[in-house]
């Protein structure tokens, strides 16, 4: 299918996002893209949308995007270790998409949709980077950061 962008022309700057989490307060609870075709993924011209994640099982590391009732923004980071090099019992293994819809619905976030929650994802708060990165050295297991080639802040 065609796609437009009628009626927002006036916008100066806009993100392209994964999934909606939560829709005018009710949670989201599968691809909801016209563009995704699961049972058949190339046969979606445009954009290539083929998620080779569960929706309600594949659990990563995440970060969600949204705003309240009331407007405020919110930001929800789901921390974890990347599927390689992730110790059991040691690191948080993330969250489902599905899960972190339902985690924004029982925090009452009215809109929120899913952001990069993979390696290359950081968030920096007061100049400093606290949360850990999915990525892992093989070493020994310590934080791996990834070389990023863009990034947003406020």
């Amino acid at each position: 299918p065609e796609v437009s962008y009628c009626g927002l022309e006036e916008l100066r700057f806009a993100v392209q996002v994964g999934n909606s989490a939560v829709r005018n307060g009710r949670e989201t609870k599968d691809f909801i893209s016209q563009f995704y075709h699961f049972l058949k993924p190339w046969t979606v011209s445009y954009p290539p949308t083929f998620y080779p994640l569960d929706y309600k099982k594949g659990r990563a590391p995440r970060i969600v995007f949204g705003e309240a009732k009331d407007g405020r923004p919110v930001c929800l980071w789901f921390e974890g270790a990347g599927k390689f090099n992730y110790r059991p019992k040691e690191d948080s293994c993330g969250a489902s998409l599905s899960e972190a819809a339902a985690i924004c619905m029982d925090l009452g976030i009215w809109n929120a949709v899913h952001l990069d929650g993979g390696g290359s994802a950081q968030i920096i708060f007061e100049g400093k980077r606290e949360l850990m990165v999915s990525d892992r050295n093989a070493e020994d297991f310590s934080e791996a950061e990834r070389a990023i080639s863009m990034g947003i802040y406020i």
